[in-house]
């Protein structure tokens, strides 16, 4: 990804599809010796991730199962508001009467325009609240499990894509 930019440089009229291609076709066409070499970058990577998993496993327990679509999935926890949020919630229940009968851009105006002439004192608050919230619904969230190791073919790709 990092070299996508020079590779479409080189190629202006090569598409995602015609850089695997040419990966794959480049691939096909490397050396036993130099697959070797990948395939041994990949080895290690894959006994990397083990020993991360199997960390993993030991704190949190195993990660879990993927859902499919027709499962019905619990519901997630939501996000937390940030602080701009958290100061039109508030102002909208202040300004109930002054709002009421306005459309929702007029509103959302009134309310941003309240917002740019709050001190930093007030937005300080609101801030911390956001900040609190935040760290509570992070504190909630189990950590995601260690990501799987690339294949050797995936590793060679990545770094002949600057060729292409």
């Amino acid at each position: 990804n990092d070299k996508r930019a020079g590779i479409m440089k080189a190629n202006p009229d090569f598409g995602v599809g015609d850089i695997g291609k040419k990966l794959g076709e480049m691939w096909k066409a490397a050396s036993a010796a130099d697959q070797k070499v990948y395939a041994k970058k990949a080895d290690d990577a894959k006994k990397v991730q083990k020993k991360a998993m199997a960390e993993y496993i030991t704190k949190h327990g195993e990660p879990p199962k993927k859902v499919w679509k027709t499962k019905k999935a619990p519901p997630a926890v939501k996000k937390p508001p940030g602080s701009y949020a958290l100061f039109r919630k508030e102002m909208n229940k202040k300004m109930e009467k002054e709002l009421k009968g306005k459309p929702v851009g007029e509103r959302a105006t009134m309310v941003a325009a309240k917002w740019k002439v709050l001190g930093a004192k007030e937005k300080k608050k609101f801030e911390d609240e956001a900040a609190a919230l935040k760290k509570a619904y992070e504190d909630s969230q189990p950590p995601a499990p260690p990501k799987r190791a690339l294949s050797s073919y995936l590793l060679f790709g990545n770094d002949k894509r600057a060729g292409i």
